[in-house]
């Protein structure tokens, strides 16, 4: 009887501690929503678990739909109301998108690629959403249309058009059918550049250049050698030095490094991510990447990717990049022989 009840309260016990656990996590603040009193408001890292981001990110969308609702039901729109407000919604999920984007691209985890998925996939859809939104850009239209009847300053003359250009440049003006086609490509878009981000870093992650003789450091600062032995140790593998596929520690390799051949080889592990016929392998993905830019291209009216991508900057189109292109190689090759000889 005794043992019965010992039993009981054991599991007594452990039930109470379970609820205590899970009222305690369902009342702990989200570390990205809070304000930070952080040195610079850098993010607190320490605080963040990666359950935080998907709510966060939830919320992030939450406040901008309200914002751009309000927005979009002006009666008379202005720059203030319309474009200013554009240009300052959005601030937590800025916030929120910018703890979770460094941290995704640099230091991924398989928890935190499983939530990339989720997370890029609601950003689409929400730009999505905004970028077709007609209401809203028929407001942005009508400041942009009278911009220079405003009496705006010019920095305001330039934000209205550079909204206005971004909108129309994604697909605002596009007849219904077209708008539709390219909200599926950019669905496919996205999960096609995850999933060729994550290969890429994750076989970065996979190179290790092993050495185990001191005569094949030659060349290089103590500084690094030290790097390099910590990394090993680090890996199970004290006494030797490792180099890996992260510019700290590949870099300074290639710049001091005598070993030819390690050179190479440390080079080749860099550039040949994503390209060793393994389970990071991305050659599909850069070929499906490829097709879904011309089709995204061609819906937005220019004839290939190369073209849409350019239209925006100095050089407006890619035969003007090639031609420049020409005039670098035609002053570099001499000095680049020069060199090398």
């Amino acid at each position: 009887m005794k043992k019965v009840f010992f039993m009981l309260s054991i599991i007594a016990l452990a039930a109470c501690t379970g609820c205590c656990d899970q009222t305690k996590q369902e009342n702990r603040v989200n570390p990205l929503l809070e304000k930070w009193t952080t040195p610079y408001e850098v993010p607190p890292f320490d605080k963040i678990q990666p359950s935080d981001y998907i709510p966060a990110f939830e919320q992030g969308i939450k406040e901008r739909n309200e914002e751009l609702n309000v927005i979009e039901n002006v009666s008379n729109p202005t720059f203030e109301n319309v474009i200013r407000a554009y240009d300052r919604c959005g601030s937590t999920l800025d916030k929120v998108s910018g703890v979770f984007f460094c941290l995704s691209e640099t230091d991924t985890t398989p928890e935190i690629d499983s939530i990339s998925g989720v997370v890029r996939n609601m950003l689409t859809l929400h730009n999505n959403e905004v970028t077709f939104n007609e209401k809203l850009f028929s407001n942005i239209k009508a400041v942009y249309d009278k911009r220079h009847e405003l009496n705006l300053a010019p920095d305001e003359v330039r934000v209205t058009e550079k909204i206005y250009n971004d909108f129309t440049r994604y697909g605002a003006n596009l007849p219904t059918d077209k708008k539709e086609a390219l909200k599926e490509v950019n669905l496919k878009l996205s999960s096609a550049c995850l999933k060729f981000g994550q290969n890429v870093l994750s076989d970065s992650k996979d190179f290790k250049m092993i050495i185990d003789n001191e005569a094949d450091l030659k060349g290089l600062p103590e500084t690094v050698k030290e790097m390099a032995a910590q990394t090993a140790k680090e890996s199970g593998e004290e006494g030797k030095w490792i180099f890996t596929a992260d510019k700290p520690s590949w870099i300074p390799f290639l710049q001091y490094a005598e070993n030819r051949n390690l050179r190479e080889k440390l080079y080749k592990g860099w550039y040949m991510r994503g390209d060793n016929n393994n389970a990071f392998d991305a050659k599909e993905l850069i070929n499906e990447i490829v097709n879904l830019r011309v089709q995204k291209a061609k819906l937005l009216g220019f004839n290939n990717f190369a073209e849409y991508r350019i239209d925006i900057n100095m050089a407006k189109t890619p035969e003007a990049v090639m031609n420049f292109l020409n005039e670098v190689w035609e002053v570099a090759l001499p000095a680049a022989t020069k060199e090398r000889n």
